[in-house]
């Protein structure tokens, strides 16, 4: 499908063609995988937040299962201290 820009800035598009020079393509295929790119921008910040909940959450369950086992080897502990105490 063909679609044509107007009015763009000539620096703009200076900058457009050195940058497709740099990664040896024509300034088509450059502004066609830039436009594609800012298509599926919204998709992709959907999904980085859906991540960065994911690892908060997994975060609270990390700190809250370490609070479970520093109150475990307390209580061990206790327990191995009592059991000491009692064979001496």
């Amino acid at each position: 499908m063909d679609f044509m820009v107007r009015d763009i800035d000539d620096g703009a598009l200076a900058k457009i063609d050195m940058l497709a020079r740099k990664r040896g393509i024509s300034r088509n295929r450059y502004v066609v995988e830039a436009l594609e790119s800012l298509a599926i921008l919204g998709e992709l910040k959907a999904v980085e937040e859906k991540y960065s909940n994911l690892v908060n959450v997994m975060a609270d369950i990390v700190e809250k299962n370490t609070e479970a086992l520093r109150l475990q080897n307390e209580k061990i502990d206790q327990l191995m201290e009592t059991m000491n105490y009692g064979e001496k």
